[in-house]
């Protein structure tokens, strides 16, 4: 995840002027959906990756002009 499609992404998130709190905010929030949906064992399980994609997605600096 985190050598190509994470970093490729961040790029893309980075261009559309998103800030790192709203990135952490979204993917939070996703997060929280998946606990919602799945069932413990098998979050306990995708938790860790869906940790990763919010810490790598939002590893960022504030952009100088930001959209949201």
């Amino acid at each position: 995840l985190n050598d190509k499609g994470l970093i490729w992404f961040r790029t893309i998130v980075r261009s559309f002027g998103l800030t790192p709190d709203f990135v952490r905010t979204v993917y939070g929030e996703m997060n929280d959906a998946f606990e919602g949906l799945m069932t413990e064992e098998a979050f306990k399980i995708c938790q860790p990756y869906l940790q990763q994609v919010v810490e790598v997605l939002s590893d960022f600096p504030e952009p100088a002009e930001a959209r949201v």
